[in-house]
Parts: structure tokens; sequence; C-alpha cells
């Protein structure tokens, strides 16, 4: 749920893998959804957020990059400001982790953890990266597990396995 003090924006993209919703504070992206199924289901995490009304058609410089990652451009986010509120300090250490994956790879929870204070939470970080409020900005889809399989994804398995063979083809380019 969304603090009451702060003034979000709600957008919806419509992206080659599915809609996406995006969630904007003034002080950056408040949140967003992996890609999901359905105008319909986007709508519905909006809702469980705690927004209601009408979401905008987005327009947002982050929206044209999402369709564009999803095309299969090499796109980076560094630039992105991200609204961190509510996110606890173990879960933005991971998660700052998580983001420094380049494009086209992959990085096991043991990789993040041995960067971290902690470096014997792999299943901890497991956790912090199952509550990214900021998928594929944050490429948690990048991280998998020790044996190389692909773990869990807020998206969906399916999803996290598009994501990964789409950015390894571009890789292959």
């Amino acid at each position: 749920m969304i603090s009451t003090k702060v003034s979000l924006t709600p957008e919806l993209v419509e992206t080659p893998l599915g809609w996406i919703a995006l969630v904007f504070s003034d002080r950056g992206l408040w949140g967003c959804t992996p890609p999901l199924p359905s105008h319909g289901t986007a709508l519905q995490k909006l809702s469980q957020w705690g927004l209601s009304g009408t979401p905008s058609d987005s327009q947002s410089d982050l929206a044209y990059r999402l369709q564009a990652h999803l095309n299969g451009d090499a796109i980076s986010y560094e630039d992105i400001d991200l609204d961190w509120e509510g996110v606890s300090a173990w879960q933005r250490t991971i998660l700052e982790e998580a983001k420094r994956i380049p494009w086209g790879e992959t990085r096991t929870y043991g990789w993040i953890t041995a960067r971290t204070a902690l470096p014997q939470a792999a299943r901890a970080a497991g956790q912090a990266l199952a509550g990214n409020r900021f998928p594929i900005v944050i490429p948690c889809h990048r991280v998998v597990r020790a044996d190389g399989s692909l773990g869990g994804y807020a998206g969906g398995v399916e999803i996290k396995n598009k994501l990964l063979a789409l950015e390894s083809k571009q890789q292959a380019h």
C-alpha cells in the first residue's frame, strides 16, 4: 500500500510482452510491474497498490524505454530516479547490486550477497528481490540460482525466460 502523503501518477504502457503499470511520485518512479497479460490485470495491480481512477496512457520517457527494451533494444535505466520510500535498507542494498547486472548477463543470489555485509544470506536476498518494486528497471530477472536454473520471478518464470532470451539474443549481435 502506498503512503497517503505522497502524490502519485499512474500510467499504463503496452509492450510486446504485456501491459506494464508505472507509478511516479514527485521523487521518481515509485513502482512498476513486470509485463502483465492484460490491461485489466495491470489495472488490478494499481488497485492493489491503493490507486484508483483511470491511469493515463503512458507518455513518459520510461514507457518508451520499456517498449524499446521489450522489442529487443539494449536499454539502460541508470538515470531513472527511483522513489525508495518504504524500501528497507537491506532490500535497497540487494536491489542496488541487482541493478549492476549487465544487459544479456545473469548472476546468482550468492553473487549478489557476496557484495553485501551478509555474504551468506542468499535466501534473504531472494526475499528482497521477490519484493522488487521496480522490475525490469532493476533487472531482478537476471538473477538465477547457483545451479543456473531460473528460480522465481514476480511476472512468472515464463516472462523471466522471455526477458533473458530477448537480452541474450541482443547481446549476440
